[in-house]
């Protein structure tokens, strides 16, 4: 193999791989960024749910009354016309019971969330459904002497979207700059080893 085809690829080589970690780095930051700022709203749309919660059950108890699941399913309509974004969800469980939910084709809740009871107030985790990946933050609080959790469910496939549009571009910029790098790359290789070529054959017609 002449030497200026060993330069042409080792040039394609150093080029390819410097290009992919950097763009690999840059769009892993830019998704990591993406999905921070989702997730730190569902938590704050997910804060809101709990303390309207809790306001409303601290002025139910201190009334004397007992009916909590109806009082909870009244508290999650409140959340779902008032606090809580479109497309969001909201289930409230009282007492290991499902007293509310805002989306009666609602999926299984992991059951992680559910175990969190006495150990963590706030906890989340993203789940793939169907192609779609949704967040899912629940929170925990004893209200007498029952645990009171409320979960809520919300989208954050936007932040996934980003990553494989900035991959789909990526790809192309990088295939577009491989063959130009290669076109650069045997033009100046022919040009620098020209001399070595010319001395090779000089140096075979004296043998």
């Amino acid at each position: 193999m002449k030497f200026k085809f060993k330069v042409l690829i080792v040039n394609i080589i150093l080029l390819s791989v410097s290009l992919g970690i950097m763009g690999f780095l840059m769009i892993r930051m830019n998704f990591r960024l993406a999905l921070d700022t989702l997730v730190d709203g569902a938590i704050v749309e997910h804060t809101m749910a709990q303390t309207y919660v809790e306001y409303e059950l601290l002025e139910f108890i201190n009334g004397n009354n007992r009916n909590m699941p109806a009082k909870l399913d009244e508290i999650g309509n409140n959340i779902v016309f008032g606090i809580v974004s479109p497309g969001s969800t909201l289930s409230i469980f009282y007492d290991d019971k499902q007293v509310f939910k805002n989306d009666k084709n609602e999926s299984d809740i992991p059951q992680s969330l559910l175990e969190i009871k006495g150990k963590v107030d706030k906890n989340y985790v993203i789940e793939e459904i169907d192609g779609t990946h949704y967040i899912y933050t629940a929170s925990c609080n004893e209200v007498l002497q029952k645990y009171l959790q409320v979960v809520t469910k919300k989208s954050v496939e936007d932040a996934y979207n980003l990553m494989q549009r900035q991959l789909t571009f990526f790809r192309i910029i990088l295939c577009s700059i491989i063959v130009i790098g290669c076109i650069i790359s045997y033009i100046l290789s022919t040009i620098l080893t020209a001399p070595l070529e010319k001395l090779n054959n000089v140096s075979d017609e004296m043998a």
